[in-house]
Parts: structure tokens; sequence; C-alpha cells
């Protein structure tokens, strides 16, 4: 954690935490969006390097394995 280094007056925003709570914010504004968000997606993942790096480090990224397809550009 980076906040151990940094002299205490100084505060670190955890980005991901705002913008999360952000939207969950919005959508209960904008409750329209609903009917045009889909809700049964799947993702796929396709790289133009080596699997085997792209998914190591999507799963870190993630927080899941992932499985991801090469392709040619």
């Amino acid at each position: 954690n980076i906040q151990k280094y940094m002299p205490d007056n100084i505060n670190i925003l955890v980005q991901g935490e705002i913008v999360a709570e952000k939207l969950v914010d919005y959508l209960k504004r904008h409750s329209e969006i609903d009917s045009k968000i889909s809700k049964n997606s799947k993702i796929h993942y396709q790289t133009t390097e080596s699997v085997e790096n792209f998914e190591g480090k999507a799963a870190l990224f993630m927080g899941h394995p992932v499985n991801a397809k090469h392709v040619h550009l």
C-alpha cells in the first residue's frame, strides 16, 4: 500500500471505488439506462501478443483466470 510511504496529511484516493460508487448512484438516478444495458453478455479476450503473457497479466488485473484467443492483424 503506497499510503504508508506518504506523509499523514496526504490521502491517496482509490479511483476504482470512487468510480464504482458514482456509477451506482448515476444508474439509480437514470433508471431508463437499465433497459438499455445487456444482462446476459459474454466477454471474449483476444490478443495479438502471447496468449500466456496476456492471460497472466489479465488474470492479475481482473482477479480471476482469463482465457484468451490469439489473433493476427
